[in-house]
């Protein structure tokens, strides 16, 4: 995979990691340290999106588009809405966005095909 792109995450995003450790220790049957060492060198390099930055009406139109699977989401889309960006996520919000008419969405799945990992579809 190249690097010619910038990864941005919400301020939120890291709660979200700091939330679910214990969840992400379980599964990857990590130790804390390696996960904390694994969190340092995520956001090391990504880039942080200030929620607060996002004018209403870009956050109202995200809530349309997510409203219906998880609202929780629209802060996500509409960070990636303000950076005329592609919004990365699972395919189930993928397939609801597209639904309703969010096109800016690439999946984990596309991510892989495009970058000739093996997946299944």
């Amino acid at each position: 995979m190249s690097g010619n792109f910038d990864v941005y995450i919400c301020e939120f995003n890291i709660v979200e990691l700091f939330k679910h450790k214990e969840k992400i220790i379980k599964n990857t049957k990590l130790s804390l340290k390696e996960i904390l060492e694994i969190f340092y060198l995520i956001l090391k390099r990504v880039k942080i999106f200030h929620e607060d930055d996002i004018p209403r009406d870009i956050l109202r139109k995200s809530y349309e588009y997510c409203k219906e699977k998880d609202p929780n989401d629209a802060v996500f889309v509409a960070a990636a809405m303000c950076l005329k960006a592609k919004f990365w996520t699972g395919d189930s919000l993928k397939d609801h966005l597209l639904k309703n008419g969010f096109t800016d969405v690439v999946s984990t799945n596309d991510l892989m095909k495009q970058y000739k990992y093996n997946v299944s579809d």
